[in-house]
């Protein structure tokens, strides 16, 4: 089983059936199957879950949002590449926000989606991370985007940033759902001749009326 995010957050203290994650550990050990989960690797990864959520929002012209240079080891060695953290573009025309807004909603199949006030200027640069990611707002500022796209943003982040950049949050599950297309591919590409099959269970333990 290859997936994101991984069902570990913190220790076991057994294993058994008390919690979600101690009965998807029971079973794979009874079942002999291997589970390997990215993490942040996949959410800052060239081309990962960033850049596949600015795919679907319209973004053009992405680069890194925060990019750092990191060591990594492939089947080839060690190489030098680029961790995002996030990424920045621009939609192809600026749209007013509630035009926006709705095209994430849109975009992402979401009925729900936290924001602060519209702003009053057009939106056309786009910051974005998947995930908890209100930790990049301050560089989505130091770019001068218009909106920045996450899925948590944490309730004081709202305040003292009237009008100064468009906020908003699709969910944490929400904003990180396509990362399941993106391991097939990497997967398919990667190993040609192996049977793929993508998962259709819906595990986001939040729901909402």
């Amino acid at each position: 089983v290859v997936a994101h995010p991984p069902i570990l957050f913190r220790p076991l203290r057994r294993i058994a059936d008390a919690s979600q994650p101690e009965r998807v550990v029971r079973r794979a050990i009874q079942a002999d199957v291997a589970i390997y989960a990215a993490h942040t690797n996949l959410d800052n990864a060239e081309d990962g879950v960033a850049y596949r959520m600015a795919e679907r929002v319209g973004l053009v012209d992405v680069q890194p949002l925060a990019p750092r240079t990191v060591r990594v080891a492939d089947g080839r060695g060690e190489r030098t590449a680029t961790a995002c953290g996030g990424v920045v573009g621009y939609l192809p025309t600026p749209e007013d926000a509630t035009t926006f807004l709705q095209r994430v909603k849109s975009a992402f199949h979401v009925r729900r989606l936290a924001h602060n006030a519209p702003l009053v200027r057009p939106i056309q640069c786009v910051a974005l991370c998947g995930g908890a990611g209100d930790g990049y707002i301050a560089d989505a500022l130091r770019l001068e985007a218009d909106a920045f796209l996450t899925g948590e943003i944490g309730y004081h982040r709202y305040f003292g940033l009237d009008q100064q950049i468009q906020l908003a949050a699709l969910g944490h599950f929400e904003s990180e759902q396509c990362a399941v297309g993106l391991l097939m591919d990497v997967l398919s590409e990667a190993c040609p001749a192996l049977p793929l099959f993508a998962t259709q269970t819906r595990t986001n333990p939040i729901q909402t009326l």
